[in-house]
């Protein structure tokens, strides 16, 4: 295992919606249940595959892996924080983003405000966020939405019927799919969740299997989220290897190759 002496971490952030925001969460089904749905209340509370705890262990003494998603945001409220959230976490920061992940769309993808953005200032608002991410030099995987069931959405949040925030498969996927042209574009790894999920429920001769990975219709169990985990892990061995944890070095050796010397002389550099 190669290291190197330094004290300084990378950073590894997670763009995102309450998707990206609940993936740090053991106990993710928990999390809907404090949204007030008791129907699907559990006793004890069951842990679950966690996405974000498990970057982290990938990437131990490597990277520093950063939750930066938003219950309920969509693009055109991350385009007004996306330079500030940039300028805190890499500007103006000692340790600078190396890694990140962009997943946003499927609040975006619903059919009226307040969660809802039409589809063309969504690839504008997404194309102005991914400039800023580029522009630092961070190596940027995007998602897009995956599939919505509106059946189990829609019996959890009447109130979203009752106002018109509507959602539906197709609307994700025409989201989805301006997603996979803007990482194109711009020459970056694309997970297209929609088209996993497809093959998902053809490998499992269902059309509907994906809907045991999600709790709502929305938000994933620790299946679902397992399946991003594997897509985003083999993202970085194609596209960005040096980035895979068994490429980069620890934060310094062994404790018992420890060298006092060698750390006296890290440098810490203002």
């Amino acid at each position: 295992m190669s290291f190197e002496y330094s004290l300084s971490f990378p950073k590894f952030v997670l763009f995102g919606d309450s998707i990206t925001q609940r993936a740090f969460s053991p106990y993710p089904l928990q999390d809907v249940i404090d949204d007030g749905y008791t129907t699907l209340e559990e006793d004890p509370p069951v842990a679950d595959f966690n996405l974000g705890l498990q970057l982290q262990r990938d990437y131990v003494r490597r990277m520093d892996v950063l939750n930066r998603g938003f219950t309920g945001y969509n693009s055109a409220q991350y385009r007004l924080m996306i330079d500030k959230i940039l300028a805190i976490e890499h500007d103006l920061s000692y340790s600078k983003i190396e890694v990140a992940t962009l997943f946003l769309g499927t609040n975006d993808a619903a059919h009226a405000p307040p969660d809802g953005v039409p589809y063309d200032t969504f690839i504008e608002n997404m194309t102005f966020i991914v400039e800023q991410i580029l522009k630092r030099g961070i190596k940027l995987i995007i998602i897009g939405p995956a599939h919505h069931y509106s059946d189990l959405w829609n019996s959890l949040n009447p109130s979203d019927v009752a106002n018109g925030i509507l959602r539906d498969n197709d609307t994700n996927r025409k989201y989805s799919d301006g997603l996979r042209k803007l990482a194109t574009e711009f020459q970056l790894p694309f997970i297209d969740l929609s088209s996993i999920f497809d093959h998902y429920n053809k490998s499992h001769n269902d059309p509907e299997a994906t809907k045991r990975l999600f709790f709502d219709g929305i938000h994933l169990n620790g299946q679902g989220y397992k399946i991003i985990y594997d897509c985003i892990t083999q993202a970085i061995e194609t596209h960005y290897p040096s980035y895979s944890p068994k490429n980069m070095p620890t934060r310094l050796p062994k404790w018992v190759e420890f060298d006092a010397e060698k750390v006296k002389g890290i440098v810490i550099e203002k």
